[in-house]
């Protein structure tokens, strides 16, 4: 019985996380679980590109993934 790979995927919410994310659906050995993002709590936008919260939520109803936001402070430490 064939059993596919459960994962999580770190979407940054860039071009090239977005070619990542195809390539991955494409291969029936994973199963993309949920969308991981790190937001920057203060600013209330994507840590990696800057983009705003709403506008990743866009994307996630789009894409048709679950996803998991984590908030980071300003200032990590």
């Amino acid at each position: 019985m064939f059993k596919q790979k459960k994962t999580y995927f770190n979407w940054s919410t860039g071009k090239d996380s977005a070619l990542a994310l195809h390539y991955l659906l494409q291969d029936k050995n994973y199963s993309v679980d949920y969308l991981l993002t790190t937001v920057n709590a203060h600013y209330n936008r994507v840590t990696m590109h800057g983009l705003r919260t709403d506008l990743l939520q866009q994307q996630v109803k789009a894409i048709n993934i679950p996803s998991i936001k984590v908030e980071l402070p300003e200032s990590p430490g």
